[in-house]
Formats: structure tokens, C-alpha cells, sequence
């Protein structure tokens, strides 16, 4: 391509329930169902948290059970149908079983001085409760709701601080430099090895209670009081916190517990067979040494929406540049050749294409090791995808239109056969509207490895961006 050329993409559509297809998630299931119905009759949603927590969860539950308005007659919002008429299963007014905290403990334990103890300390008590109900009992819930008060989320993150006349002191607190410290020595009491734990782990109790909870498979959903009953939060009669209306809150926290428990509730209408793609995060943990300081993760996401997301790979892979990561070729073989086996297990075939989406380039060694790793793959691309600001497009002033709107979700810009820009946020038909702020950005889409049409990749992005499954979303911005 010697030339800037434009183009537009439309909107994918979903297929749900009788395969029957629409552009919204909320049409689709209002009107058919998710695509493959549940085999079980209901789930089974629990409660973990304080007792007015426990009520909180109990309230929200008969809430989603019936129809909740809409919050006005713009076409973006929708009434929340019930739980039964939107995803056809039996729902509980109340949780199936719950799990009391001790009064004022978690509370407690989120205000220690020390930031290590104090998510591992609030997350100890979570963890220790669910665990021992699941030993105790035979009948457990499908899901967990994880009630929290606001607290937990205003200092349960990396960064929060207490303020001075608020803290607890942290009980036999050890410090994070004595804790580095004892990691590089071989420890000989195991009561050192204890008062070292809390700080292996990242200093975010969402996190936190997801990573230590995997070893017993135990399904949660954290939630915050504030959002199941915001009524209850008001400051001269506004609410504490900017929240979306209650039947957009119902309609995305109903479609994760789906997820989570029963799969997919939509999937792409036309999907491209045996084309395989994975995504590469790098994430940064500042308390491990050096050498394995960043983890690498891959999720396998097929275009019918299933995903699998495989174990993290440790090692230094911070780039010359702040915010970039490369691995080694090695580490990248490893990654694509699990990825290609699990596809096989699943497929009994390898992937006829596979492409690779990342946030940074891809260098000599990477690709290397992905050519290594692809073993049977009939065609591998890497993609970079990263979030620009570089342009900006307004639509023009014309006798047909006011000029007022910006660009329609789909529009791109192909700068060469190999680069584009993609608007995956923009006005879109269905709504009559565009749901933002701001101008739109885009995202600058490169094909930067091998070799792959330009238009059918910007087709598959559009396309993932109606995959977010933890939301009830037109289509994700970025994805």
C-alpha cells in the first residue's frame, strides 16, 4: 500500500440462544438467551462478609430477581429483565449459604501500619473462612460474593496509605527489608519463613484473594457494599460514590456471575475456524528479587469466546525502555509450544493460524522462539496493539450531518499494508450516540512479524472487543 487509505469495518454480530444474532449483548439475551443454556436449573450464590454485609447481598438478590426500569429512555440504557427472563436460570432471593465475618475484624486488620500485613492479614481472614466452610460442608455454592465494606477497597491497594490516627499495629510485624533480607538466606525457624509470607504477595487484596484462593478452585466475586445498595451511602443525599444506575449494575455483575459459573453467554456470530489468538501481559512485582521480577502471562482466547489462561513465566524481562518487556527465546518457545498443546488437546489439531497480540514490539529472539514453539501451525503473526493519541479524525460538516459526532466505532486508517488505526470507541448506530467524553482515540494496530491481510486482523480486533464477558458492554474500547 503506497498510500494513507480509509476504510470502515461493521459492527460484528453475537449469537445467542437458537442461533439466533445481534449487535448488543443485553438484545441478545433479552429476546433468545445465552447461546448454550446451562445444563443446571440455578446457581448457587453465596455470601461472605459482615452481618449488614450479608443483608446487603440478600437485598440486591431479590432486586435482580424481577425487572428493574431503566434508568432513562436513552437507547444506551436498557431495563434489566430478571435474572430468570435474561439468562434463563432459577435465582435465589437470598444467598444459598453465608459466611458471617467476625464483627469489626476485617476492618481491623485493613488499618495495620504495615501494607504487607495489612492485605495479607484482611485476606487471611477471607480465605481461612471460605476454606473451612468448604471442608465443613458438602453442599457449596457455584460462586461466592465477596462482600466488602469501603474500607477494604480504600486501603487494600498498592499505594493507599492510613492515616496516622487511624492505624493498628501490625502484630509480630517484620518489616519488608528484613523480609528481603531473609530471602536471599536460608531461613532455619519456620516462624520466620510465617512472618516472611505476607510479603511474597502483591500489596492488592483483590489480587491477593484470586491468587490464594486457586489451589481449592473456589469461585468468588468480589463486591463492594456501595455497589449492591448504594441507597445505603448517601451524604446529603447524594451517593458516596459515582456508581451506574441499578439495572446497568445488574445487567454486568448478573452476566460475570453467568460467566464464571456457566461459560459464555454470547459468542461471535461469524468466527473464522481453527484461528487461535494469544495475548501476552507482563506484569511487574516489585518484591521479588531481581531475576524473576516480572511474570509473564498468556491467555489462548478463541474467537468463540472460550479462554484459557496459562501459568505465569518469572524472569527479567524489562526492555531498555520503561514499560516494555521481551522475553528470552526460550521462555518464548515454552509459552507458544503450551499453547499449541493445549489447542491440540482441545481441537485434535493444531491451529491453522495463531496470532500473537502484544503491547510492545517483538524482537529477533521472540520470534524465534514463537516459530519454534508453533510446531504444526499453518500461519503465525505478531500484532502489536497499543493505545494512541498520534491522530485524531472528526466528522465533517455536511449538508446530511451537523458534524457534531465524532467518527463511527469501526472507522480505520491504513497508513500502510502492515499498520492501521482502529476506532473501537466511537458513535455507533444502535445507540444513536457515541457513550464518551472525549473525542475517541484509537488503537494503532501493527502487524509486526509475519504475515497476515491488514483488513482481516483489524476485523478480528473489532470482533474481540464484544468478548469481555465481565461486563454487559456494547464492545470494549480496548481489549
Amino acid at each position: 500500500m503506497s498510500c494513507i487509505s480509509s476504510t470502515y469495518i461493521p459492527e460484528p454480530e453475537l449469537r445467542f440462544n437458537l442461533h439466533q444474532t445481534s449487535q448488543h449483548p443485553k438484545d441478545g439475551l433479552f429476546l433468545f438467551g445465552p447461546v448454550m443454556p446451562t445444563d443446571a436449573k440455578e446457581i448457587r450464590v453465596g455470601a461472605i462478609g459482615s452481618k449488614v454485609g450479608l443483608e446487603r447481598a440478600a437485598r440486591w438478590m431479590k432486586r435482580v430477581s424481577s425487572f428493574i426500569p431503566a434508568y432513562s429512555s436513552r437507547l444506551h440504557h436498557s431495563p434489566f429483565p430478571g435474572v430468570d427472563a435474561a439468562f434463563g436460570i432459577s435465582w435465589q432471593d437470598v444467598p444459598s449459604h453465608t459466611v458471617e465475618l467476625p464483627v469489626g475484624e476485617l476492618e481491623r486488620r485493613i488499618r495495620y501500619d504495615d501494607p504487607h500485613r495489612r492485605v495479607f492479614d484482611a485476606v487471611d481472614l477471607v480465605v481461612r473462612e471460605l476454606k473451612s466452610f468448604e471442608d465443613r460442608n458438602d453442599t457449596v455454592p457455584d460462586l461466592w460474593l465477596v462482600v466488602l465494606p469501603e474500607l477494604v477497597s480504600k486501603y487494600g491497594r498498592p499505594l493507599a496509605k492510613v492515616p496516622r490516627r487511624e492505624r493498628v499495629t501490625a502484630p509480630d510485624r517484620l518489616g519488608k527489608a528484613t523480609a528481603d533480607r531473609l530471602a536471599e538466606s536460608y531461613v532455619l525457624f519456620d516462624d520466620l519463613e510465617e512472618s516472611r509470607e505476607p510479603y511474597l504477595y502483591e500489596v492488592n487484596f483483590h489480587n491477593q484473594l484470586k491468587a490464594r484462593l486457586l489451589d481449592r478452585r473456589i469461585i468468588t466475586q468480589i463486591v463492594r457494599e456501595t455497589t449492591l445498595t448504594p441507597e445505603d451511602f448517601l451524604v446529603n443525599g447524594y451517593a458516596v460514590r459515582r456508581l451506574q444506575d441499578p439495572a446497568t449494575t445488574a445487567w454486568n455483575l448478573v452476566t460475570t456471575l453467568y460467566y464464571k459459573t456457566a461459560g459464555p453467554p454470547w459468542r461471535l456470530a461469524e468466527v473464522r475456524e481453527h484461528v487461535c489468538y494469544i495475548g501476552l501481559v507482563f506484569k511487574v512485582d516489585a518484591n521479588r528479587p531481581a531475576h524473576e521480577r516480572v511474570c509473564c502471562g498468556a491467555q489462548m482466547f478463541l474467537a468463540t469466546g472460550e479462554g484459557v489462561v496459562f501459568r505465569g513465566h518469572l524472569g527479567p524481562w524489562e526492555g531498555d525502555r520503561p514499560g516494555t518487556h521481551h522475553l528470552d527465546r526460550e521462555t518464548a518457545r515454552q509459552i507458544i509450544h503450551e499453547v499449541v498443546q493445549s489447542y491440540v488437546v482441545e481441537n485434535k489439531r493444531p491451529p491453522s493460524e495463531l496470532f500473537i497480540h502484544g503491547k510492545t514490539r517483538f524482537n529477533r529472539d521472540e520470534w524465534q522462539g514463537f516459530e519454534e514453539g508453533a510446531v504444526g501451525v499453518g500461519r503465525l503473526t505478531a500484532v502489536q496493539i497499543q493505545k494512541s493519541r498520534d491522530i485524531k479524525a472528526y466528522r465533517d460538516r455536511t449538508y446530511d450531518s451537523p458534524g457534531i459526532l465524532p467518527v463511527l466505532r469501526g472507522s480505520a486508517i491504513m497508513t500502510s499494508d502492515r499498520d492501521a488505526y482502529l476506532w473501537t470507541n466511537g458513535y455507533v448506530a444502535r445507540f444513536s450516540n457515541y457513550i464518551g467524553w472525549e473525542v475517541p482515540s484509537p488503537l494503532k494496530v501493527s502487524i509486526h512479524r509475519g504475515d497476515a491481510d491488514l483488513n482481516i486482523v483489524l476485523r478480528d480486533v473489532l470482533a474481540l472487543t464484544k468478548l469481555n464477558f465481565n461486563a454487559c458492554i456494547f464492545g470494549d474500547a480496548y481489549r
